[in-house]
Protein backbone atom coordinates (compact mmCIF):
# COMPACT_ATOMS: atom_id res chain seq x y z
CA UNK A 1 0.00 0.00 0.00
CA UNK A 2 1.23 3.28 -1.16
CA UNK A 3 0.54 6.42 0.84
CA UNK A 4 1.23 10.31 -0.37
CA UNK A 5 0.29 13.47 1.19
CA UNK A 6 -2.26 15.23 0.15
CA UNK A 7 -0.80 18.73 0.92
CA UNK A 8 1.04 20.02 -2.53
CA UNK A 9 4.84 20.84 -2.29
CA UNK A 10 6.20 23.85 -3.79
CA UNK A 11 7.21 21.72 -6.92
CA UNK A 12 3.87 20.19 -7.51
CA UNK A 13 2.53 23.86 -7.13
CA UNK A 14 4.76 24.75 -9.64
CA UNK A 15 3.51 21.70 -11.73
CA UNK A 16 -0.24 22.92 -11.65
CA UNK A 17 0.79 25.81 -12.77
CA UNK A 18 2.80 24.80 -16.21
CA UNK A 19 -0.12 22.80 -16.29
CA UNK A 20 -2.75 25.37 -16.22
CA UNK A 21 -1.00 27.81 -18.79
CA UNK A 22 -0.42 25.10 -20.65
CA UNK A 23 -4.14 24.43 -21.24
CA UNK A 24 -4.91 28.01 -20.90
CA UNK A 25 -2.77 29.10 -23.87
CA UNK A 26 -4.73 26.90 -26.15
CA UNK A 27 -8.22 28.15 -25.39
CA UNK A 28 -10.00 30.40 -28.08
CA UNK A 29 -11.64 32.83 -25.61
CA UNK A 30 -8.57 33.01 -23.55
CA UNK A 31 -5.97 36.08 -24.76
CA UNK A 32 -2.71 34.02 -25.37
CA UNK A 33 0.08 35.08 -23.25
CA UNK A 34 2.76 35.54 -26.00
CA UNK A 35 6.74 36.06 -25.24
CA UNK A 36 5.24 35.31 -21.43
CA UNK A 37 4.80 31.88 -21.88
CA UNK A 38 8.99 31.55 -22.65
CA UNK A 39 9.67 33.49 -19.54
CA UNK A 40 7.03 31.53 -16.98
CA UNK A 41 9.18 28.31 -18.17
CA UNK A 42 12.41 29.81 -17.64
CA UNK A 43 11.56 30.36 -14.29
CA UNK A 44 10.29 27.77 -13.89
CA UNK A 45 13.24 25.71 -15.07
CA UNK A 46 15.65 27.69 -12.55
CA UNK A 47 13.74 27.06 -10.06
CA UNK A 48 13.92 23.34 -10.64
CA UNK A 49 17.58 23.16 -11.26
CA UNK A 50 17.86 25.32 -7.87
CA UNK A 51 15.52 22.48 -5.81
CA UNK A 52 17.12 19.25 -7.52
CA UNK A 53 20.20 17.68 -5.80
CA UNK A 54 21.85 14.24 -7.11
CA UNK A 55 20.93 15.03 -10.95
CA UNK A 56 21.88 12.83 -13.72
CA UNK A 57 22.31 13.92 -17.28
CA UNK A 58 20.57 11.93 -21.00
CA UNK A 59 23.45 10.78 -22.81
CA UNK A 60 20.52 10.95 -25.76
CA UNK A 61 19.76 14.00 -25.43
CA UNK A 62 23.33 15.63 -25.48
CA UNK A 63 23.91 14.17 -28.50
CA UNK A 64 20.62 14.92 -29.68
CA UNK A 65 21.74 18.92 -28.89
CA UNK A 66 25.00 18.67 -30.46
CA UNK A 67 24.07 17.19 -33.75
CA UNK A 68 21.22 20.53 -33.46
CA UNK A 69 24.06 22.77 -33.16
CA UNK A 70 26.70 21.20 -35.58
CA UNK A 71 23.62 20.92 -38.13
CA UNK A 72 23.29 24.96 -38.11
CA UNK A 73 27.09 25.92 -37.81
CA UNK A 74 28.00 22.94 -40.78
CA UNK A 75 25.01 24.83 -42.94
CA UNK A 76 24.09 28.05 -44.50
CA UNK A 77 21.05 29.03 -42.58
CA UNK A 78 19.33 32.17 -43.40
CA UNK A 79 19.59 34.31 -41.08
CA UNK A 80 15.39 34.90 -40.83
CA UNK A 81 14.91 31.32 -39.69
CA UNK A 82 16.70 32.52 -36.41
CA UNK A 83 18.12 29.59 -35.83
CA UNK A 84 20.12 30.07 -32.61
CA UNK A 85 17.45 31.72 -30.89
CA UNK A 86 15.52 28.87 -31.99
CA UNK A 87 17.49 26.28 -30.71
CA UNK A 88 17.57 28.08 -27.44
CA UNK A 89 13.81 27.92 -26.94
CA UNK A 90 14.72 24.16 -27.98
CA UNK A 91 16.99 23.37 -25.32
CA UNK A 92 15.22 25.56 -22.49
CA UNK A 93 12.15 23.57 -23.10
CA UNK A 94 13.37 20.29 -23.41
CA UNK A 95 15.43 21.02 -20.12
CA UNK A 96 12.23 21.95 -18.11
CA UNK A 97 10.58 18.80 -19.96
CA UNK A 98 12.47 15.80 -21.45
CA UNK A 99 14.57 13.75 -19.17
CA UNK A 100 17.87 16.13 -20.37
CA UNK A 101 17.78 16.59 -16.58
CA UNK A 102 16.64 13.63 -14.47
CA UNK A 103 15.96 14.28 -10.48
CA UNK A 104 13.34 14.19 -7.68
CA UNK A 105 12.40 17.14 -7.69
CA UNK A 106 12.54 17.20 -11.92
CA UNK A 107 10.51 13.91 -11.83
CA UNK A 108 7.66 14.86 -9.39
CA UNK A 109 7.18 17.89 -11.52
CA UNK A 110 6.65 16.35 -14.51
CA UNK A 111 4.24 13.99 -13.25
CA UNK A 112 2.02 16.42 -11.39
CA UNK A 113 2.54 18.33 -14.73
CA UNK A 114 1.10 15.76 -16.49
CA UNK A 115 -1.64 14.96 -14.13
CA UNK A 116 -3.08 18.28 -14.29
CA UNK A 117 -2.91 17.88 -18.18
CA UNK A 118 -5.37 14.65 -18.09
CA UNK A 119 -7.49 17.02 -15.33
CA UNK A 120 -8.02 20.01 -17.24
CA UNK A 121 -8.66 18.23 -20.81
CA UNK A 122 -11.79 16.71 -19.03
CA UNK A 123 -13.44 20.45 -18.83
CA UNK A 124 -11.84 21.48 -22.48
CA UNK A 125 -14.02 18.45 -23.76
CA UNK A 126 -17.02 19.08 -21.71
CA UNK A 127 -16.34 22.79 -22.56
CA UNK A 128 -16.22 21.92 -26.30
CA UNK A 129 -19.37 19.94 -26.43
CA UNK A 130 -21.47 22.57 -24.65
CA UNK A 131 -19.86 24.65 -27.37
CA UNK A 132 -20.84 22.07 -29.90
CA UNK A 133 -24.71 22.03 -28.50
CA UNK A 134 -25.15 25.97 -28.66
CA UNK A 135 -23.68 25.63 -32.10
CA UNK A 136 -20.31 27.22 -31.69
CA UNK A 137 -16.70 26.16 -31.63
CA UNK A 138 -16.38 25.73 -35.54
CA UNK A 139 -13.83 27.50 -37.50
CA UNK A 140 -13.46 27.05 -41.25
CA UNK A 141 -16.08 24.10 -40.90
CA UNK A 142 -14.23 21.96 -38.61
CA UNK A 143 -14.80 21.59 -35.03
CA UNK A 144 -12.59 22.86 -32.85
CA UNK A 145 -14.47 23.24 -30.05
CA UNK A 146 -13.47 25.52 -27.17
CA UNK A 147 -9.60 24.95 -28.28
CA UNK A 148 -7.56 27.39 -30.69
CA UNK A 149 -7.70 24.79 -33.45
CA UNK A 150 -8.78 21.66 -34.54
CA UNK A 151 -5.36 20.32 -34.80
CA UNK A 152 -5.22 21.01 -31.54
CA UNK A 153 -8.49 19.74 -30.34
CA UNK A 154 -8.14 15.81 -32.18
CA UNK A 155 -4.51 15.45 -29.80
CA UNK A 156 -6.56 16.21 -27.18
CA UNK A 157 -9.62 14.25 -27.54
CA UNK A 158 -7.37 11.36 -28.01
CA UNK A 159 -5.73 12.00 -24.74
CA UNK A 160 -9.13 12.82 -22.99
CA UNK A 161 -10.07 9.15 -24.58
CA UNK A 162 -7.29 7.02 -23.74
CA UNK A 163 -7.85 8.51 -19.72
CA UNK A 164 -11.13 7.96 -19.96
CA UNK A 165 -10.39 4.19 -20.83
CA UNK A 166 -7.79 4.17 -17.95
CA UNK A 167 -10.48 5.39 -15.70
CA UNK A 168 -12.62 2.74 -16.57
CA UNK A 169 -10.35 -0.22 -16.50
CA UNK A 170 -9.05 1.15 -12.64
CA UNK A 171 -12.04 -1.02 -11.51
CA UNK A 172 -13.57 2.38 -9.43
CA UNK A 173 -16.47 1.38 -6.95
CA UNK A 174 -17.87 4.54 -7.63
CA UNK A 175 -20.57 3.96 -10.19
CA UNK A 176 -21.32 7.76 -10.98
CA UNK A 177 -17.51 7.99 -11.32
CA UNK A 178 -17.86 5.19 -14.33
CA UNK A 179 -20.94 6.88 -15.82
CA UNK A 180 -19.22 9.87 -15.98
CA UNK A 181 -16.13 8.57 -17.90
CA UNK A 182 -18.25 6.31 -20.18
CA UNK A 183 -20.20 9.48 -21.03
CA UNK A 184 -16.47 11.41 -21.63
CA UNK A 185 -15.11 9.29 -23.55
CA UNK A 186 -18.10 9.27 -25.85
CA UNK A 187 -17.99 12.89 -25.85
CA UNK A 188 -13.88 12.89 -26.48
CA UNK A 189 -14.64 10.01 -29.68
CA UNK A 190 -16.89 12.82 -30.94
CA UNK A 191 -14.48 15.83 -30.68
CA UNK A 192 -11.97 13.16 -32.65
CA UNK A 193 -14.15 12.93 -35.24
CA UNK A 194 -15.51 16.55 -35.74
CA UNK A 195 -11.95 17.65 -35.22
CA UNK A 196 -11.88 16.10 -38.70
CA UNK A 197 -7.75 15.51 -38.24
CA UNK A 198 -7.14 12.28 -40.41
CA UNK A 199 -3.85 11.52 -37.85
CA UNK A 200 -5.63 12.24 -34.94
CA UNK A 201 -8.50 9.63 -35.64
CA UNK A 202 -6.11 7.06 -36.81
CA UNK A 203 -3.90 7.47 -33.87
CA UNK A 204 -6.66 7.47 -31.52
CA UNK A 205 -8.03 4.08 -33.08
CA UNK A 206 -4.59 2.44 -33.22
CA UNK A 207 -3.46 3.35 -29.83
CA UNK A 208 -6.86 2.39 -27.66
CA UNK A 209 -6.50 -1.27 -29.59
CA UNK A 210 -3.09 -0.95 -28.02
CA UNK A 211 -3.76 -0.12 -24.89
CA UNK A 212 -6.43 -2.71 -24.44
CA UNK A 213 -3.77 -5.49 -26.11
CA UNK A 214 -1.28 -4.76 -23.72
CA UNK A 215 -3.26 -4.47 -20.18
CA UNK A 216 -5.03 -7.64 -21.42
CA UNK A 217 -1.92 -9.72 -22.60
CA UNK A 218 -2.33 -12.21 -20.43
CA UNK A 219 -5.73 -13.12 -20.86
CA UNK A 220 -6.15 -12.81 -24.87
CA UNK A 221 -9.22 -14.78 -24.60
CA UNK A 222 -10.59 -11.78 -22.53
CA UNK A 223 -9.21 -8.89 -25.07
CA UNK A 224 -10.85 -10.73 -28.06
CA UNK A 225 -14.33 -11.24 -26.75
CA UNK A 226 -14.22 -7.08 -25.68
CA UNK A 227 -12.89 -6.47 -29.25
CA UNK A 228 -16.05 -8.16 -30.62
CA UNK A 229 -18.17 -6.98 -28.17
CA UNK A 230 -16.68 -2.99 -28.92
CA UNK A 231 -17.12 -4.17 -32.70
CA UNK A 232 -21.00 -5.69 -32.10
CA UNK A 233 -21.39 -1.80 -29.99
CA UNK A 234 -20.29 -0.17 -32.93
CA UNK A 235 -21.79 -1.70 -36.17
CA UNK A 236 -25.64 -1.95 -33.41
CA UNK A 237 -25.41 2.11 -33.01
CA UNK A 238 -23.56 3.33 -36.20
CA UNK A 239 -26.99 4.51 -37.87
CA UNK A 240 -26.64 6.86 -34.57
CA UNK A 241 -23.00 8.60 -35.13
CA UNK A 242 -23.00 8.13 -38.75
CA UNK A 243 -23.64 11.30 -39.31
CA UNK A 244 -20.86 12.68 -37.15
CA UNK A 245 -18.49 11.47 -39.65
CA UNK A 246 -19.07 14.11 -41.97
CA UNK A 247 -16.53 16.22 -41.07
CA UNK A 248 -13.42 13.66 -41.23
CA UNK A 249 -15.17 12.41 -44.55
CA UNK A 250 -15.75 15.69 -45.85
CA UNK A 251 -12.18 16.40 -45.58
CA UNK A 252 -10.97 13.18 -46.89
CA UNK A 253 -12.68 14.20 -49.87
CA UNK A 254 -11.33 17.44 -49.90
CA UNK A 255 -7.69 15.52 -49.79
CA UNK A 256 -8.03 13.41 -52.87
CA UNK A 257 -8.85 16.07 -55.23
CA UNK A 258 -6.76 18.28 -57.83
CA UNK A 259 -6.84 21.30 -56.08
CA UNK A 260 -6.10 20.45 -52.88
CA UNK A 261 -2.55 20.16 -51.03
CA UNK A 262 -4.38 19.27 -47.70
CA UNK A 263 -2.85 15.37 -48.18
CA UNK A 264 0.76 17.29 -46.94
CA UNK A 265 2.44 15.20 -50.33
CA UNK A 266 4.31 18.20 -51.19
CA UNK A 267 5.46 19.18 -48.07
CA UNK A 268 6.69 15.40 -47.64
CA UNK A 269 8.38 15.24 -50.94
CA UNK A 270 10.19 18.35 -49.85
CA UNK A 271 11.24 16.75 -46.88
CA UNK A 272 12.90 13.97 -48.46
CA UNK A 273 14.56 16.03 -50.96
CA UNK A 274 16.00 18.31 -48.31
CA UNK A 275 17.36 14.65 -46.45
CA UNK A 276 19.05 13.41 -49.73
CA UNK A 277 21.02 16.47 -50.36
CA UNK A 278 22.44 16.65 -46.54
CA UNK A 279 21.64 12.66 -45.26
CA UNK A 280 24.14 12.79 -42.21
CA UNK A 281 23.71 15.91 -40.71
CA UNK A 282 20.90 17.24 -42.62
CA UNK A 283 20.20 21.29 -43.80
CA UNK A 284 19.90 22.92 -40.45
CA UNK A 285 17.86 23.12 -37.61
CA UNK A 286 14.40 25.23 -37.51
CA UNK A 287 14.98 25.41 -41.30
CA UNK A 288 13.65 24.48 -44.75
CA UNK A 289 15.08 25.10 -48.09
CA UNK A 290 13.80 28.48 -48.75
CA UNK A 291 14.54 28.50 -52.50
CA UNK A 292 11.90 25.54 -53.40
CA UNK A 293 8.84 26.46 -55.07
CA UNK A 294 6.53 23.88 -53.35
CA UNK A 295 6.70 22.22 -49.86
CA UNK A 296 8.67 24.90 -48.32
CA UNK A 297 6.21 26.61 -46.27
CA UNK A 298 7.80 29.48 -44.00
CA UNK A 299 6.83 32.95 -42.59
CA UNK A 300 8.48 36.21 -43.05
CA UNK A 301 9.42 35.76 -39.05
CA UNK A 302 11.12 32.35 -39.60
CA UNK A 303 8.60 29.81 -38.70
CA UNK A 304 8.27 26.92 -40.65
CA UNK A 305 5.28 24.19 -41.51
CA UNK A 306 6.99 21.04 -41.99
CA UNK A 307 4.05 18.49 -42.61
CA UNK A 308 5.90 15.60 -40.44
CA UNK A 309 7.70 15.56 -37.58
CA UNK A 310 9.62 12.17 -38.38
CA UNK A 311 10.49 13.92 -41.82
CA UNK A 312 11.40 17.29 -39.89
CA UNK A 313 13.70 15.51 -37.94
CA UNK A 314 15.51 13.32 -40.85
CA UNK A 315 15.59 17.28 -43.53
CA UNK A 316 17.04 19.53 -40.15
CA UNK A 317 19.27 16.94 -38.14
CA UNK A 318 19.86 14.14 -40.80
CA UNK A 319 20.27 10.68 -39.48
CA UNK A 320 22.33 11.63 -36.30
CA UNK A 321 19.37 13.91 -35.25
CA UNK A 322 17.12 10.84 -36.21
CA UNK A 323 19.29 8.51 -34.27
CA UNK A 324 19.10 10.50 -31.50
CA UNK A 325 15.33 10.67 -31.10
CA UNK A 326 14.75 6.70 -32.61
CA UNK A 327 16.92 5.99 -29.32
CA UNK A 328 14.77 8.08 -26.62
CA UNK A 329 11.31 6.34 -28.26
CA UNK A 330 12.72 2.77 -28.49
CA UNK A 331 14.33 3.23 -24.61
CA UNK A 332 10.86 4.97 -23.96
CA UNK A 333 8.94 1.96 -24.49
CA UNK A 334 10.99 -0.87 -23.47
CA UNK A 335 11.51 1.28 -20.08
CA UNK A 336 7.56 1.11 -20.09
CA UNK A 337 7.06 -2.50 -20.77
CA UNK A 338 9.70 -3.37 -18.02
CA UNK A 339 7.00 -1.34 -15.46
CA UNK A 340 3.82 -3.50 -17.10
CA UNK A 341 4.49 -6.07 -13.79
CA UNK A 342 4.65 -3.50 -11.40
CA UNK A 343 1.90 -1.14 -12.55
CA UNK A 344 0.02 -3.16 -15.69
CA UNK A 345 -2.51 -0.24 -15.67
CA UNK A 346 -0.19 2.70 -15.85
CA UNK A 347 2.28 1.22 -18.47
CA UNK A 348 -0.31 0.11 -20.52
CA UNK A 349 -1.72 3.62 -20.86
CA UNK A 350 1.38 5.50 -20.80
CA UNK A 351 2.66 3.00 -23.82
CA UNK A 352 -0.58 3.81 -25.77
CA UNK A 353 0.15 7.85 -25.47
CA UNK A 354 3.34 7.52 -26.36
CA UNK A 355 2.17 4.82 -29.91
CA UNK A 356 -0.32 7.55 -30.50
CA UNK A 357 2.54 10.76 -30.71
CA UNK A 358 4.41 7.86 -32.90
CA UNK A 359 1.42 7.93 -35.56
CA UNK A 360 0.67 11.47 -35.10
CA UNK A 361 3.97 12.78 -35.70
CA UNK A 362 3.91 11.35 -39.08
CA UNK A 363 1.87 13.77 -40.44
CA UNK A 364 2.12 17.10 -37.74
CA UNK A 365 5.64 18.20 -38.05
CA UNK A 366 5.90 19.92 -34.42
CA UNK A 367 8.90 18.47 -32.79
CA UNK A 368 11.45 20.87 -32.76
CA UNK A 369 8.79 23.81 -32.50
CA UNK A 370 9.05 24.78 -28.34
CA UNK A 371 5.89 26.73 -28.56
CA UNK A 372 3.65 24.33 -29.94
CA UNK A 373 1.58 22.59 -27.26
CA UNK A 374 1.80 19.33 -28.77
CA UNK A 375 5.34 19.46 -28.90
CA UNK A 376 4.70 20.25 -24.62
CA UNK A 377 2.98 17.08 -24.54
CA UNK A 378 5.27 14.29 -26.37
CA UNK A 379 8.62 15.94 -24.79
CA UNK A 380 6.80 15.77 -20.78
CA UNK A 381 5.80 11.94 -21.28
CA UNK A 382 8.97 10.99 -22.39
CA UNK A 383 10.36 12.64 -19.27
CA UNK A 384 7.99 11.10 -17.19
CA UNK A 385 9.33 7.95 -18.70
CA UNK A 386 12.75 8.29 -17.95
CA UNK A 387 11.59 9.28 -14.31
CA UNK A 388 9.24 6.98 -13.27
CA UNK A 389 11.74 3.66 -14.61
CA UNK A 390 14.40 4.93 -12.09
CA UNK A 391 12.01 4.56 -9.42
CA UNK A 392 8.95 2.48 -9.13
CA UNK A 393 7.60 4.55 -6.29
CA UNK A 394 7.44 7.86 -8.83
CA UNK A 395 5.28 5.25 -10.74
CA UNK A 396 3.16 4.50 -7.99
CA UNK A 397 2.97 8.31 -7.28
CA UNK A 398 1.88 9.05 -11.09
CA UNK A 399 -0.83 6.53 -10.99
CA UNK A 400 -1.97 8.03 -7.27
CA UNK A 401 -2.15 11.74 -9.21
CA UNK A 402 -4.58 10.01 -11.93
CA UNK A 403 -7.14 8.37 -9.78
CA UNK A 404 -7.62 11.45 -7.61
Amino acid sequence: MHSFSHRRSFIEKCGILIGCVLIANNIAFIPSIGAIYYLIMMIVLLLMLYKSSKMRVSGGMIWLYITCIISIILNDVPTFFHPYMRFGSFFMMTALLSPFVVSVTFTRFRIQTFATIMGLLQYVIVGSILFRIIGLGYEKGYFQGITNHSMVLGPFATLSALFCIYQLLANHKNRKRKIFYFSLLACSLFCVLQAASRTAFIGCIVSIFIFLLIYYHRNFPKYVKLMISIGCVLVLTFPLWQQYLDKLLEKNRGASSELSMDSREAHWNQRIKEFKYSPIIGIGFASVNSNSQEGSTFSDDGKVETGSSWLCILSMTGLCGFAGMLILYISSFVKLWRLRYDTPLLSSFLIAVLCFWVLHMIAEGYIYAAGSVLFFCVWLLIGIVYGISRNKQFAYELQYKLHQ
